[in-house]
């Protein structure tokens, strides 16, 4: 078998898209040489200057420090808990997991899960945490940009609190209905554009509206559920009323559809 590329399976227009989100990020990197350090501090990726010259830190580096310096939540997202609880156990996937809160609350329910971040830090948290419950879950270190699973087999795969931007979401929401088996499910949430310099990437254009997510959301999945709700914690945490939340909910057809019995919404 032939090199694959990007992954077996991808079309050449998201082959090419992912290549120009390569070098859209290595064109990112140059432009931060001159950066003072607060201004990086502002950025998506990390910079730290040492002798007048910038050394700009890797995705990885940048959450594997983030990681390590902060304490991040436990408990896992309110709104998939209220959808997924329905469901019977089974293989899930979680991309750009980190600690994994929503996995291992899940692998304590019995599903089978599987991590990908690109933060070994993170992986590694998980991975103690799931000691004690006696969760079954498997990290796999990677950038999920370029990771594809082995088999379209997964019940359920969360992609929560991602904000690569409109284009990239895209790709990697395609990706991930691609690992979905029929009448799988995918959740995505992410913080909503009203939310800025609050949580979540400080550029605008990465945060997301219901109309983006929407038009994010890949045609071969039926959308049962897009909404904007207010940001909520399942463990006690203060609730945050002033911020919102957009989320969708979706269903992988065991045939396949047009795009407008897909969506599951009325046409615009």
């Amino acid at each position: 078998m032939g090199d694959c590329g990007y992954g077996c399976g991808v079309t050449p227009e998201v082959e090419h898209l992912l290549r120009e989100l390569d070098e859209a990020r290595r064109g990112a990197l140059k432009k931060l040489d001159g950066l003072s350090e607060e201004d990086a501090r502002r950025g998506t990726v990390s910079c730290r200057l040492r002798k007048g010259e910038p050394l700009v830190d890797s995705p990885g580096e940048m959450w594997d420090r983030r990681f390590a310096e902060q304490a991040w939540p436990t408990d896992p997202d309110p709104y998939l808990v209220e959808l997924a609880s329905p469901l019977p156990s089974g293989r899930g996937l979680d991309l750009g997991a980190g600690p994994g809160r929503n996995s291992l609350w899940l692998a304590a329910e019995g599903w089978d899960m599987t991590l990908v971040d690109v933060s070994r830090v993170g992986l590694d948290q998980a991975l103690m945490a799931a000691v004690p419950l006696a969760a079954r879950i498997t990290a796999v270190h990677a950038d999920m940009y370029h990771w594809r699973p082995e088999k379209a087999d997964f019940d359920l795969v969360i992609v929560a609190n991602l904000h690569p931007g409109p284009d990239a979401l895209a790709v990697i929401l395609a990706r991930a209905a691609h690992a979905l088996r029929p009448g799988g499910h995918l959740y995505v949430v992410g913080h909503h554009m009203d939310n800025p310099r609050r949580h979540g990437p400080t550029d605008p254009s990465r945060l997301f509206t219901a109309e983006r997510l929407r038009a994010a959301m890949p045609a071969d999945l039926t959308v049962d559920v897009l909404d904007t709700r207010r940001r909520a914690f399942s463990s006690g945490r203060c609730e945050r009323p002033d911020e919102s939340v957009v989320l969708a909910w979706a269903t992988k057809p065991s045939a396949p559809c047009s795009t407008h019995r897909c969506s599951g919404l009325p046409p615009e």
